[in-house]
């Protein structure tokens, strides 16, 4: 019985989530991170690092629940002591939804060095009681850095 109700739970919300083709995305983050080095194994300082990014993203829904987008995602890094570094990556992905449920892959583009492919998973639940922004949990995992992120983030929807 327990199966069955799950079973109806799961096909329901895959009624009610569909997001339709012309539908429009933006999304926004800023952060600012700042790690004390402390010491390695040896005993030896490590320097303090500070780093500032802005990844800004729009897409567009170009069929029903399949979203396409692009992001500009720059960063900028610190150590105490030293000449600052700083990249910009350009990412573009693809996102199919399944009711709130997403999966989807995207290439990112670095100013220097080689492209990497990511893989990724979220959901878009809606903010509150709006109708159009929404809070989106997400778990990406970038390929050949082998880097799993996981973050949290409001998402426009117009």
């Amino acid at each position: 019985m327990k199966h069955i109700f799950l079973i109806l739970a799961f096909a329901s919300s895959l009624a009610f989530g569909q997001f339709e083709q012309g539908t429009k995305l933006m999304d926004g983050t800023f952060s600012y991170r700042s790690i004390d080095g402390g010491e390695n194994l040896d005993g030896d300082k490590l320097d303090n690092t500070t780093s500032t990014s802005l990844s800004l993203t729009y897409g567009q829904f170009f069929m029903d629940n399949l979203l396409v987008s692009g992001t500009f995602d720059y960063k900028a890094m610190n150590k105490h002591g030293s000449d600052g570094t700083n990249s910009t990556n350009i990412l573009i992905g693809a996102d199919y939804f399944f009711s709130s449920w997403y999966a989807g892959l995207g290439m990112a583009i670095p100013d220097e060095g080689d492209s990497e492919l990511l893989i990724g998973a979220g959901m878009l639940t809606p903010f509150r009681e709006s109708s159009n922004v929404y809070l989106n949990p997400s778990l990406k995992y970038w390929m050949d850095s082998e880097t799993l992120v996981l973050g949290v983030g409001l998402t426009l929807l117009f």
